[in-house]
């Protein structure tokens, strides 16, 4: 025959394990919402620093095309807007071609945009190419 006392604290044990179960799963939860947030902002930023590449690739095209100027390596310190904060720094290399005795210029483009410094959580770098011709 069992008796009444063989069966006290088993409830208490029960209810610990309950509340370590639920606490571990909001601490998980917690953690997950951070790395969330921390994820969506780190794409942001890579966004921002593809578009800063995309500037920079923008003016070198004007700078070929118009200006017919192509600076070995210039860099672009933007400060307007989002992309604020963000270096550009733009190659640029050239070759001269002739078809059908029309001569015509190709132009070779590389941005490559970075925000922060290397090692550091909010730093993103992005690098965009391009390829121009003047040819009619």
């Amino acid at each position: 025959m069992s008796s009444l006392y063989e069966k006290h604290g088993f409830g208490l044990i029960a209810a610990i394990f309950v509340l370590l179960v639920l606490a571990s799963a909001g601490a998980m939860m917690l953690n997950l919402s951070g790395v969330q947030r921390k994820t969506t902002v780190l794409a942001l930023q890579g966004d921002r620093a593809y578009r800063a590449a995309l500037t920079g690739i923008e003016w070198g095209v004007h700078q070929s095309l118009n200006l017919a100027a192509c600076p070995a390596t210039t860099t672009l310190s933007l400060t307007e807007g989002g992309l604020q904060g963000f270096d550009v720094e733009l190659s640029c290399t050239s070759s001269e071609h002739s078809e059908n005795g029309v001569p015509s210029r190709t132009y070779e483009l590389t941005a490559i945009s970075e925000y922060g410094s290397h090692g550091e959580a909010d730093y993103v770098r992005r690098r965009v190419m391009g390829t121009i011709t003047d040819a009619p």
